[in-house]
């Protein structure tokens, strides 16, 4: 019951004069007619998207569906407000039709057009304001990320051990080799003494 209220008011905002016509001219053209169902991993919910003319309509079910896309609901926000940034757009995974996939996936990359949508619906200033946020958040989010990685690497291979080094892999590389020459010494010199 909540999710089809949520998307009976999605619907009423799609519908909406000041959203169609927030809409770049023929955004659209290229997926008329097609049916998505966006899959939001994270709080695993489906919701399906037919796109007619210049409208988008969200709806609860469809019996064919053209393209399926899948992904979390902050990834797809990152990837918008990323400019479509190959760290976030490469974690949403689009199958089904190819056609309709390299279309929806040429409208996804179309992020300045996406951005331009967002703005002029909520305006330009409060659009700056939300960016200014998110770059400075996304900053240091990766310069947090980064970190934590080579942090965890060090601790595995220095602390726990429980990686080996790029000079132990090294050495022990060279005594399979000492061993494999021996080895191969060792079985000449039997069938030469046979």
């Amino acid at each position: 019951m909540i999710k089809e209220e949520a998307i009976q008011t999605l619907n009423k905002f799609l519908a909406s004069e000041k959203f169609i016509s927030s809409i770049p001219k023929n955004f659209l053209e290229d997926i008329n007619g097609k049916n998505i169902k966006l899959n939001i991993t994270d709080i695993e919910q489906c919701v399906f998207v037919s796109v007619e003319g210049k409208k988008i309509v969200l709806v609860e079910k469809l019996n064919k569906v053209d393209v399926e896309i899948s992904s979390s609901l902050i990834n797809f926000a990152f990837f918008l407000l990323s400019r479509g940034s190959d760290v976030y757009s490469s974690k949403i995974n689009i199958s089904g039709d190819i056609e309709t996939a390299n279309k929806f996936n040429e409208i996804l990359s179309k992020s300045s057009e996406l951005r331009q949508l967002v703005s002029n619906y909520i305006g330009g200033e409060n659009f700056a304001r939300i960016e200014s946020i998110f770059f400075s958040v996304s900053s240091k989010l990766s310069e947090f990320m980064e970190n934590k990685q080579k942090d965890m690497r060090d601790y595995l291979i220095h602390d726990l051990r429980i990686l080996p080094s790029k000079s132990e892999v090294e050495k022990f590389l060279d005594e399979v080799d000492e061993v494999k020459s021996r080895t191969e010494k060792l079985i000449k010199k039997l069938n030469d003494n046979e």
